[in-house]
């Protein structure tokens, strides 16, 4: 099996969200404007995508904010349930190499409660849960979302 992961493009997004995704939840491609969000991800901040045999099967990045502060994103397929432990890996990876080279102190990163993947993936990575009991009306669909966060240099 050949994985390769490269740097960010909107039709990397695109062709993720065209297949059913596992953030079928925040449903991203149903939201008026979507296709500007996917076309500007990677105009924010650095971004990546993994392929396996030549297919997208997640992008994910950082959205750089003022202070020192980013805000992580990732869109994926299915298909990364079947290398669980490389996409652990990897994400940690550029998470840590994107924060030294940012000079970042907080990464920040939304999830909806009902995406216990997602929840899970964030929690191995070593992100907190700062609203335990998720903000009210903030999603994209005006559901409840968790903030969690991982803070560097302390």
């Amino acid at each position: 099996m050949k994985i390769e992961i490269i740097p960010y493009e909107p039709i990397h997004g695109y062709r993720i969200l065209e297949k059913n995704t596992i953030e079928a939840n925040i449903r991203l491609g149903r939201l008026p404007g979507w296709e500007k969000m996917v076309e500007d991800f990677g105009n924010y901040g650095p971004a990546f995508t993994i392929f396996i045999e030549e297919e997208p099967i997640t992008c994910g990045g950082i959205i750089l904010l003022p202070c020192q502060k980013g805000e992580a994103w990732l869109i994926s397929s299915k298909t990364v349930l079947n290398i669980k432990l490389f996409l652990y890996k990897s994400i940690k990876n550029y998470l840590s190499s994107m924060t030294k080279e940012n000079k970042l102190r907080r990464v920040q990163a939304l999830c909806d409660p009902s995406f216990k993947k997602g929840i899970s993936l964030l929690k191995h990575l070593g992100f907190e849960n700062e609203t335990p009991n998720g903000m009210k009306k903030f999603g994209p669909n005006g559901e409840t979302m968790f903030m969690f966060a991982k803070i560097f240099g302390e």
